[in-house]
């Protein structure tokens, strides 16, 4: 049985973690910033525009699916780094990550 002993690495800081994700999935990363920008300019459009249907915002769905598309991503993102390094050279991944 393993503990974890007191003098373990710390983890990454953020700004490696996402140089990192920029590094091994750029295509990923790149569409989470895109999707994150683009959630604020609807977050402020659901402000700006109260329309309402069946009881809620027209923006909400919107804005549903652009948080969890750019928590998707982010997390293909991340995870990349684990992928074999043939994985990460092939034509394929290289093409859509």
């Amino acid at each position: 049985m393993t503990y974890l002993s007191l003098d373990a690495p710390r983890a990454a800081a953020p700004t490696e973690a996402l140089r990192r994700a920029f590094a091994d999935a750029p295509a990923f990363a790149r569409l989470t910033v895109f999707l994150a920008l683009s959630l604020a300019v609807t977050l402020l459009a659901a402000q700006l525009d109260g329309r309402i249907f069946q009881g809620e915002n027209v923006w909400t769905k919107p804005i549903k699916f652009q948080t969890s598309l750019a928590l998707y991503l982010a997390t293909l993102a991340v995870f990349a780094r684990w992928l074999p390094a043939t994985t990460r050279a092939s034509r394929w991944f290289r093409f859509y990550a």
